[in-house]
């Protein structure tokens, strides 16, 4: 019966958002453990992350020079999950939009229950602009830097959210 009210609010969940538009505002995404399905609801998400810790600023993230990076697209939140790898093995994953701004967007994709002997988790961030001389109604949106924390294993580093690698 669980199982059931769980698909039931999700789908509930899911069309209120698409009927609102998810254009502004603030969204979320999460997979179950193993699961690489992009059909999940899209919800309402307070200022702050899964496990109950503030949102940390993006000076507290490592940057990452060498990322993935999506072509300009009309969506930040699928230009995200077109980088996803179908296939990895992780115990779950969460992916947030907000836009700050008009004119800016910022995704935050955590994955946790990685596959690592030193990460327990990632915190990766996507900072968007609207491409200048874009649409109003479909404006492109490129990404204009990536960020990155991890929480460590216990006695492989901080096992709190930091831009500091894991050994």
């Amino acid at each position: 019966m669980k199982g059931f009210r769980f698909v039931v609010s999700s789908l509930i969940a899911a069309t209120l958002v698409i009927s609102a538009g998810c254009s502004q505002g603030e969204s979320e995404r999460s997979t179950a453990p193993g699961s690489v399905d992009d059909s999940v609801a899209i919800e309402e998400v307070e200022e702050s992350d899964a496990d109950g810790t503030n949102t940390t600023t993006a000076t507290e993230y490592r940057v990452l020079e060498n990322a993935a990076l999506p072509d300009p697209g009309t969506d930040p939140l699928e230009m995200i999950l077109e980088l996803r790898q179908p296939g990895e093995p992780i115990g779950s994953e969460q992916i947030r939009v907000s836009y700050p701004t008009i004119d800016q967007a910022v995704v935050v994709w955590v994955q946790r229950g990685l596959l690592d002997d030193s990460v327990q988790s990632t915190r990766t961030r996507y900072e968007f602009r609207k491409v200048e001389g874009s649409g109003v109604e479909q404006p492109l949106w490129e990404v204009v830097q990536v960020t990155q924390q991890h929480k460590c294993h216990a006695g492989r580093g901080s096992e709190e959210w930091t831009g500091e690698l894991c050994l």
